[in-house]
């Protein structure tokens, strides 16, 4: 069969790019429109399920900025059930960001100068490590701000096999503690930490910044690309990057 035009459109590759395969999609605005949104994120849902088929664990990050500009209140209503949690993110080579310097903080508490939390919000991401693809796509997918790496099983993230017994779920010490969750998957959660793959994300991308304090504070970095960056980056960064995660999706 020969197909006229482009069959995977939107979808365009560059085809100037040889050492892996770059495609992009355009879009008419952000947030996407409802015909985008419901197009991707029906196409989002269903690339993040093959993945997971292929025991890739599917990471989802979103800027705080896209945050604070598009959904603050629905945010704070859903971060705890995403276990969420700040990372770092970083265009390369980007300066990451940095404690507020004593003059500008005395400007700020004296109203010399206007205060907009947009301004501090740079390079931080959310991490939703519990990620109810579901749930999560269609609302949060479409504001500009979102990243998603594809990671390979790493046994150091596997929790013990633990059961409890019916009695100590409802034991009156402990079944406050069940009623927030399964601490096993709490466990799970935390683990994710220990990743192989996210630590070499942040040593490949974290070149030139490694003596900053949000630096050694922050234990996850993820690079925030952008199509024309592929470009530039060298074979060494690009090697981490998807060894780290073979599929590297961004909005």
């Amino acid at each position: 069969m020969q197909w006229r035009g482009n069959p995977l459109k939107p979808w365009i590759r560059a085809e100037s790019e040889t050492r892996f395969g770059l495609y992009w999609a355009g879009v008419s605005t952000t947030p996407w429109r409802e015909q985008e949104k419901r197009w991707f994120s029906r196409f989002l849902l269903l690339f993040t399920r093959s993945a997971a088929a292929d025991s890739l664990l599917p990471c989802f990050f979103l800027e705080t900025r896209a945050i604070h500009q598009y959904c603050p209140k629905r945010f704070l209503q859903e971060s705890l059930e995403y276990r969420v949690m700040t990372v770092l993110s970083r265009r390369p080579w980007e300066p990451l960001p940095e404690e507020l310097p004593a003059e500008e903080a005395e400007a700020l508490r004296r109203q010399e100068k206007p205060f907009a939390l947009e301004n501090y919000l740079y390079g931080l991401a959310r991490w939703f490590r519990n990620f109810p693809a579901e749930k999560v796509i269609p609302s949060c997918c479409g504001l500009g701000g979102a990243t998603m790496l594809f990671v390979p099983p790493d046994p150091a993230t596997t929790p013990p096999p633990v059961d409890f017994p019916p009695g100590v779920k409802k034991s009156p010490h402990f079944r406050e503690l069940f009623t927030r969750g399964n601490p096993v998957d709490d466990l799970k959660y935390l683990l994710l930490l220990r990743h192989k793959g996210l630590a070499a994300l942040k040593q490949a991308f974290g070149r030139g910044v490694e003596d900053s304090l949000m630096y050694q504070a922050v234990p996850v970095l993820i690079p925030r690309l952008r199509s024309q960056d592929f470009f530039s980056l060298d074979q060494p960064v690009l090697d981490a990057l998807f060894g780290a995660s073979p599929i590297y999706l961004a909005e």
